[in-house]
């Protein structure tokens, strides 16, 4: 079973054995010590900031492990977040999370490479355009610098006890995914006080000084709440397997029972993350079942895509939303949630699986579409998300509201 602190380090030519008792004396014992003191010098030494794949590592951590191992740290317990990556992609799939950090008025650093970086590729500056937009527009503190050494998260914590960082191994690829050998952890995590030397030298070679901590959120004004989603209903007839004249897009109220998932497997940092955003929501008397938008004191309006689904048959196939609906199932005491149902729709569906909320499995292994949907087909999958919060459409509101601030 994977334990913290639990290092596996190798320690060579030790005079003493486990049954070499006849030379046990102060000599030998205190050789061995300085055999281990070595060992461990040289294994931390190089861990500290490039961290190493070694083989035959026991101590093997999925991705989903690391991500959720991300997800589960409680804002209020820390005193700041730093993340370093290469890019800021981590905004999409962690959203929630860092929600929490921003409504607890935490202190976030996002340490990226400069916008350059990408050079021309247009799609790929446009999302990191997005992306800083609106980590910015929530108070988080983007730092831009020419060479990021590792990507990682950094807790900041008084409490040395309380530190923790999380490197992360895996080799970047220029999509918005990642790649990285199935062979080798996603990432190492360094706990407490023993570890807390390792977070020394990351904020070192972060180059990340006291004053980056002070920036306050507090005069992020920002709030939640409900959204009848008719901005979202006309986004989704954009999606290319919805823009058939006969396609009726309607908000109703449908029975857990009466839903269909194309996979039994929900990733475990995700699931965790529903959890998150109900504890957020519930300060604005909201739960993750409700239609509702994010809306900055701006007018700058971020929804919170609702679940959707589709009818095939006497099916209601879910294409959106199997995390909040595995939650909801398992956590909320009702029957029924509000979903848009995409009625009349020709196209295939991406996989031909149904399962029922019942039958749903959490999990932190690394599953790939290919194994978590049967007959997975990537080119029938609905690109839901990049049609309901479109890029263009808030750098262009952004450039407009900076232009007209500079001519008033």
């Amino acid at each position: 079973m994977y334990q913290n602190n639990t290092y596996h380090i190798q320690i060579n030519d030790l005079p003493l054995t486990t049954t070499s008792f006849d030379k046990i004396n102060k000599t030998t014992i205190e050789e061995s010590i300085q055999k281990g003191i070595e060992a461990a010098s040289n294994f931390f030494n190089s861990e500290t900031v490039h961290i190493s794949n070694r083989e035959n590592n026991s101590n093997y951590l999925s991705k989903d492990f690391i991500l959720n191992s991300f997800v589960i740290e409680k804002p209020e317990k820390h005193n700041a977040l730093v993340i370093s990556s290469q890019d800021t992609k981590y905004v999409y799939g962690l959203f929630p999370t860092l929600l929490g950090w921003i409504d607890e008025k935490k202190p976030v650093i996002f340490i990226t490479k400069k916008l350059d970086y990408y050079g021309i590729d247009p799609d790929r500056i446009l999302h990191e355009k997005y992306r800083r937009l609106i980590l910015r527009k929530f108070g988080i503190k983007i730092i831009e610098r020419e060479h990021i050494p590792f990507s990682s998260f950094l807790f900041i914590n008084h409490s040395r006890e309380q530190c923790k960082s999380i490197i992360i191994n895996n080799i970047e690829n220029n999509t918005y995914g990642s790649s990285y050998n199935a062979d080798m952890s996603y990432g190492t995590i360094y706990n407490g006080n023993i570890d807390l030397h390792i977070q020394d030298s990351l904020i070192t070679s972060l180059d990340i000084s006291s004053s980056d901590y002070k920036h306050t959120l507090s005069s992020i004004e920002f709030t939640i709440k409900k959204d009848n989603h008719n901005n979202v209903k006309r986004s989704l007839r954009q999606v290319s397997q919805y823009t058939n004249k006969d396609i009726d897009i309607q908000k109703k109220s449908i029975n857990l029972n009466d839903v269909r998932l194309m996979t039994r497997y929900v990733k475990s940092y995700k699931y965790n993350q529903i959890e998150n955003l109900d504890s957020i929501l519930k300060r604005y008397d909201l739960s993750v079942e409700d239609f509702c938008s994010i809306e900055f004191k701006d007018g700058t309006t971020i929804p919170i895509t609702p679940i959707i689904l589709e009818k095939h048959g006497n099916e209601n196939i879910v294409v959106k939303g199997n995390s909040r609906l595995s939650y909801i199932s398992r956590e909320k005491n009702i029957t029924s949630v509000p979903v848009f149902m995409v009625n009349h729709v020709q196209a295939p569906l991406p996989s031909t699986g149904q399962f029922c909320l019942s039958d749903l499995i959490i999990t932190t292994l690394d599953k790939e579409a290919s194994s978590r949907y049967i007959k997975w087909d990537y080119n029938r999958f609905r690109h839901i998300e990049l049609l309901v919060r479109k890029p263009e459409d808030y750098i262009k509101e952004d450039d407009a509201n900076t232009t007209h601030r500079k001519s008033a």
